[in-house]
């Protein structure tokens, strides 16, 4: 990679390469003006719901309805507040804004039920609630969508375009220029890398990444107002160099964003968060915590709503028989770790005619003669497992998730395979991303061990509620199918 001797240099190749750029425009401008504006619109179309609903039920509008359309807007500008709603999303995509969206106005929906519900006003009005919300989220959706369709088409034509440089020609420079170069609704065009060192990272750089200067070259550029943020990749071992840099750039009037490797550490749920205005980034963390605990507590609390009832005579059925094909309980209790290493009973339908003490742990092998030839086929079909839903009951495990092991095995692999107790950052479950992947049953070499830990990360990274119910539904095809030997 070749420097070039100027950064002008770079921005004759780079006009030559990109929509040409043709200033600020009128969005970037009046931002803070059109940010006001769909709050305003938001709160019209919340009106405008509430009235349409009215018209479909054969109603009049009245001063009442004023009155409440007026206190929902009130609660909709609470719940925005909480979850930034209005803020610049050039760089984040459609659906993550209407997933917050749609909280928001969940919010508003509960917070005017609770409203009827006290009683503050006489006509009954909860009928129509659902279909006033809908009305008014859809033209919050539909307004956006329009609004982002017109920046698309201004920006494909050279408008509303921002230009920025990486400060640091390495692998995190890479990949945010891969991103940008990849999404052109964003509206970002990059001048180029400029480093006073030799491009680093292990994958070779595109061919259009030659760096477009040095350290005072970029400097120069920003004081010349040519481009409007830079992105500062160096590495967290460059904090001296880092600092400089941000100091010397406090000169002009770019936006600047550090960007560090912490992808090193093997990142888990990171996320930022301050103490009493010192910023600190969380490293490894649950995925589940806010509305996202909630959201998974409330999952596994209907899930076994519906499926204790239909469990319950399979689960006698199944005590019946074990307690009159072998001797010893019909249950067997083993402890486990659950959420952040802390200890638990699990329960299980016996299928070995001995019970095993925590500390005489061995795994289960193929045709093992500890096994009962019921125990063979509980454990195939999965039967052994409904005991576990009164663990979620209980609220020890979930239905979804990394599958909790003996503290034997637990204690022989946490120090042999890297990040083995994050799995732990989850309560465990009775079914996992790792077991509809096959990754179950016994582990008799490391590499089976180590394989069914990536699973249970890449679940823990990924969770959304949509993963869970996937696993859901692959779990019951596997089982039915009987592809379910371990």
């Amino acid at each position: 990679m070749s420097q070039l001797p100027g950064a002008e240099i770079v921005f004759r190749w780079h006009a030559m390469n990109a929509p040409q750029f043709k200033g600020y425009g009128f969005v970037q401008q009046y931002g803070a003006f059109l940010v006001r504006l769909s709050l305003v619109m938001d709160a019209a179309f919340i009106v405008a719901g509430y009235y349409a609903s009215v018209l479909l039920r054969g109603g009049e509008w009245t001063h009442a309805d004023l009155a409440l359309a007026s206190l929902a807007i009130a609660g909709f500008l609470v719940a925005t507040s909480c979850f930034d709603i209005y803020r610049s999303w050039r760089t984040v995509r459609l659906r993550h804004e209407m997933v917050r969206l749609l909280v928001c106005v969940s919010i508003t929906l509960a917070f005017t039920l609770a409203l009827l519900a006290f009683g503050y006003w006489d006509q009954p009005r909860a009928p129509a609630l659902p279909v006033w919300f809908l009305l008014a989220f859809a033209g919050m959706v539909g307004a956006r969508w329009l609004g982002r369709m017109v920046l698309r088409m201004r920006r494909a034509h050279g408008h509303d375009r921002r230009t920025i440089a990486f400060a640091g020609c390495t692998e995190i420079a890479l990949n945010l220029n891969d991103i940008f170069r990849s999404h052109g609704w964003m509206g970002i065009d990059v001048a180029g890398y400029f480093d006073d060192r030799s491009p680093t990272g292990n994958r070779p750089p595109p061919a259009n990444a030659r760096l477009a200067g040095n350290f005072a070259d970029l400097v120069r550029l920003a004081r010349s107002s040519k481009i409007s943020a830079v992105y500062i990749c160096l590495p967290m071992s460059a904090e001296k160099r880092v600092k400089q840099l941000i100091g010397t750039l406090s000169s002009s009037a770019v936006s600047v964003y550090f960007c560090p490797g912490f992808f090193e550490f093997g990142l888990m749920n990171a996320r930022w968060d301050d103490v009493f205005g010192q910023p600190v980034i969380g490293i490894v963390d649950s995925p589940f915590v806010g509305r996202e605990r909630v959201v998974k507590r409330f999952e596994d609390l209907l899930l076994a709503s519906l499926l204790l009832p239909i469990a319950l005579v399979p689960m006698l059925v199944v005590a019946l028989a074990v307690a009159t094909t072998s001797r010893g309980p019909i249950l067997f209790r083993q402890t486990r770790y659950g959420l952040d290493g802390r200890s638990f009973q699990i329960w299980k339908f016996r299928t070995m005619y001995a019970v095993e003490r925590d500390d005489e742990f061995r795994q289960v092998a193929h045709n093992d003669a500890r096994v009962t030839p019921l125990g063979a086929y509980l454990r195939r079909t999965s039967l052994d497992e409904l005991p576990q839903i009164f663990n979620v009951i209980q609220g020890d495990m979930s239905f979804v998730g990394p599958r909790p092991h003996p503290v034997k095995l637990n204690e022989t692999h946490r120090d042999l395979i890297d990040g083995y107790m994050l799995r732990h950052k989850v309560k465990p479950g009775i079914t996992g991303l790792a077991q509809v992947n096959g990754c179950r049953g016994e582990t008799r070499e490391r590499a089976q061990m180590a394989k069914r830990i990536e699973y249970d990360l890449t679940y823990i990274r990924n969770w959304s509620f949509w993963l869970d119910c996937k696993i859901l539904a692959r779990t019951v095809s596997v089982v039915w199918s009987g592809d379910n030997a371990r």
